[in-house]
């Protein structure tokens, strides 16, 4: 997924290469993870539902960072 996300986003966005997309999946994934782990517990089916709330988190992640005003 990060691949993914790498080859759309590498041309347009600030960030350039395949680590700091990597860097920045690891550190996305801590919220769902944690949300994600406390859920299961009451509703054990959200584990199923993971990856997508992942995918968002992480897509939303790259939204903001791209979209930060350039430093000059």
């Amino acid at each position: 997924m990060v691949l993914l996300f790498w080859l759309f986003f590498r041309k347009t966005g600030r960030l350039q290469r395949f680590k700091e997309y990597f860097n920045t999946a690891a550190i996305a994934s801590i919220i769902p993870l944690l949300l994600t782990f406390g859920l299961a517990w009451i509703f054990p089916i959200i584990l199923n539902y993971y990856i997508f709330i992942f995918s968002l988190f992480y897509l939303f992640a790259l939204f903001r960072i791209n979209n930060m005003p350039k430093e000059e």
